[in-house]
C-alpha cells in the first residue's frame, strides 16, 4: 500500500465516522427536553413548518461547520507534529482539499439534520400547547 492509497483510506474512514457521529448526535440533541420545549413554543406561537425546518437545518449546518473547522485544525496540528517527529515524512496542506472537507462536512450535517428537522416541523401546534 503506497502513501497516496493510505491517505485515501484514512480520509474515507474519517468521513464515514464523521457521518456516523452526526447521525447519532443530532437526533439526540433534538430529543432533549429544552429543545423539545423550544420546538413546542415555536409551533405554538405560530411559526410555520418551513420556518422551524429552516431553523433546525441552519443549526445542523453551523454545528457541521464548527466540527469541520475543529477537525481541520486538529488534523493539521497532528500532521504537523508527525512531520516534526518523523522528518522524512512529507507533510503538505492543500487548501482545495480543506475546502472540500468543509463542504462535505456541511453536506453530511444537512443529511444528518433532516430527520430531526422534519420531526420538529411536523409538530402539531395544538399538541404543543397541550403538552405545556
Amino acid at each position: 500500500m503506497d502513501m497516496a492509497e493510505l491517505k485515501r483510506e484514512f480520509g474515507r474512514s474519517v468521513i464515514f465516522h464523521g457521518g456516523v457521529d452526526n447521525q447519532s448526535v443530532l437526533p439526540w440533541g433534538t430529543a432533549q427536553q429544552v429543545r423539545a420545549e423550544v420546538k413546542e413554543c415555536l409551533r405554538a406561537l405560530g411559526a410555520g413548518r418551513r420556518q422551524v425546518l429552516s431553523l433546525f437545518l441552519a443549526e445542523a449546518v453551523v454545528l457541521s461547520l464548527l466540527g469541520g473547522f475543529a477537525g481541520l485544525l486538529f488534523g493539521a496540528g497532528c500532521a504537523w507534529l508527525l512531520g516534526e517527529i518523523v522528518s522524512q515524512l512529507p507533510v503538505s496542506f492543500s487548501t482545495l482539499f480543506m475546502g472540500l472537507a468543509l463542504g462535505l462536512s456541511v453536506v453530511i450535517g444537512l443529511v444528518a439534520g433532516i430527520l430531526p428537522a422534519l420531526s420538529a416541523a411536523r409538530l402539531d401546534p395544538v399538541e404543543a400547547l397541550r403538552a405545556e
